[in-house]
């Protein structure tokens, strides 16, 4: 079966950014991040989030952490369907991990810069407890530092979701389609 790639866009700014250090987060960071994912797949659903306007730098980080919440909501409504298994719950849990992966996207400043593009596939073998236990290119993009940035973004997103148990697996293979694209 063959999944449409997920691509990001990026929109060049008129000005120039100013040349500041890229931000890198602690693992303690991520480790809260991942925590306010589990979270949020603890509670009741809410209303979805409206999606965030970006007027300053606070408002875009807060924007992550509203993205990373309504993500988290939309996989606990998806995660509620899975009680009849079959071929359909396990479609949605590719797509469940998928979009996992997906928010911890980062463009690679660098590769802004030198305007390069690229699409990778990785093939990931999940565990029941949604521990990736393998990870390997199936595609590059042809360029390191989207290749490295493809892999981080499936490492930051490790432990994933666990496999439903009404999918009867105790390991779930897939590939990952990852698009890097300036516009």
């Amino acid at each position: 079966m063959e999944y449409a790639p997920i691509f990001v866009t990026l929109v060049q700014e008129p000005s120039p950014l100013p040349q500041t250090p890229e931000k890198i987060e602690s693992p303690a960071l991520q480790n809260d991040r991942r925590d306010d994912v589990q979270k949020a797949l603890d509670l009741t659903l809410a209303d979805p989030v409206p999606a965030p306007t970006e007027k300053n730098e606070k408002k875009r980080e807060s924007s992550s952490i509203t993205r990373t919440a309504a993500q988290a909501s939309s996989m606990r409504r998806q995660n509620s369907a899975y009680a009849g298994g079959g071929r359909n719950a396990e479609i949605r849990y590719q797509d469940m991990v998928r979009a996992a992966i997906d928010s911890y996207r980062v463009y690679p400043r660098e590769a802004r810069r030198r305007k390069l593009e690229g699409h990778a596939v990785i093939q990931i073998r999940i565990s029941r407890s949604g521990a990736i236990t393998e990870s390997r290119f199936v595609k590059t993009t042809g360029h390191h530092i989207l290749d490295q940035a493809a892999l981080n973004m499936v490492k930051a997103a490790s432990p994933l979701p666990a496999i439903p148990s009404s999918l009867g697996k105790s390991s779930v293979s897939m590939n990952i389609p990852i698009g890097f694209k300036l516009k």
